[in-house]
C-alpha cells in the first residue's frame, strides 16, 4: 500500500500535568526483525494513533460498544474504517491498555522493581525500572511515572530481540495532535469487498484486508 505522508504539522506544548485538552506525543525507535524504525504514538483520553514509516496511520478509538479502528492512507486520500462488529468478527479486538500504552502496563506486575532513573528524552522525568521474565523471556522495562508510558522496553535476545526506546516526548493540544483526515474518502470495511472496480480496494484486499492490528 502507499506509504503515509509525513505527520501533520504539530505545535508543541511543554510537558505539564492534568491538562484535559492535551494529548501525549511520543517518538520511539523500534528494533525488531525488520531492523530499526521510527514509531510515533499519539494518545488522548479515548483515542490513540500509531505512525510507522511505510505503513498507514493506524487510529484506535474507544466507543460505547467497543473499539473503532481506522487505517489512514494519506497518499491515496482514503481511510478504511472498521466498526466494533467488524473487529469482533475478524477476531481483532486488542485490549485498550496495551493499545494506549504501547506496552501492556499489566506487565509491570510480573517484573521486579529495580529503582528509578531520569529519562533525558522526557526532559529528565522519572521512570521506574522493572526487570525480570515474562513467559520465560527476559524483559527490561523503564516506565515513565507521569506520562504512564514506557521509556524503554526490551524483550528477548539476539535475533528475537524486540526493543523500543523513547526519543522524544511532549504534550500538544488534542485538536492539533492527531492526523487530519478531513477531505479524505472514508470506506467502511464491510463495503470494501463490493468495490472490485476500485484500484485502491483491489490492492487493499490483495495485501491483506481484515488484518488490522495495533500498528506495532
Amino acid at each position: 500500500m502507499e506509504s503515509p505522508a509525513a505527520p501533520a504539522a504539530i505545535a508543541a506544548a511543554p510537558i505539564s500535568q492534568g491538562l484535559i485538552s492535551q494529548a501525549w506525543l511520543a517518538e520511539y525507535r523500534v528494533h525488531d526483525a525488520q531492523g530499526d524504525r521510527t514509531l510515533v504514538l499519539v494518545r488522548g483520553d479515548d483515542r490513540v494513533e500509531y505512525r510507522l514509516a511505510g505503513e498507514p496511520v493506524r487510529v484506535w478509538e474507544k466507543v460505547a460498544d467497543g473499539l473503532v479502528h481506522r487505517e489512514v492512507f494519506l497518499d491515496a486520500g482514503r481511510v478504511v474504517s472498521y466498526a466494533p462488529g467488524d473487529l469482533r468478527a475478524l477476531g481483532r479486538t486488542p485490549g485498550w491498555p496495551q493499545l494506549s500504552h504501547l506496552v501492556d502496563p499489566g506487565l509491570r506486575a510480573q517484573l521486579g522493581e529495580r529503582g528509578v532513573a531520569k529519562v533525558r528524552a522526557a526532559h529528565d522525568a522519572q521512570a521506574t525500572r522493572y526487570r525480570g521474565e515474562a513467559h520465560g523471556v527476559p524483559v527490561e522495562l523503564d516506565w515513565l511515572d507521569a506520562a504512564d508510558l514506557p521509556a524503554t522496553y526490551r524483550s528477548g535476545q539476539g535475533k528475537t530481540l524486540f526493543a523500543v526506546e523513547l526519543r522524544s516526548l511532549r504534550q500538544v493540544p488534542v485538536a492539533q495532535a492527531f492526523t487530519v483526515t478531513e477531505g479524505l474518502r472514508e470506506i467502511d470495511y464491510a463495503d470494501i469487498g463490493d468495490m472490485e472496480l476500485d484500484p485502491f480496494a483491489r490492492q487493499y484486499i490483495r495485501e491483506g484486508a481484515g488484518h488490522a492490528d495495533a500498528g506495532h
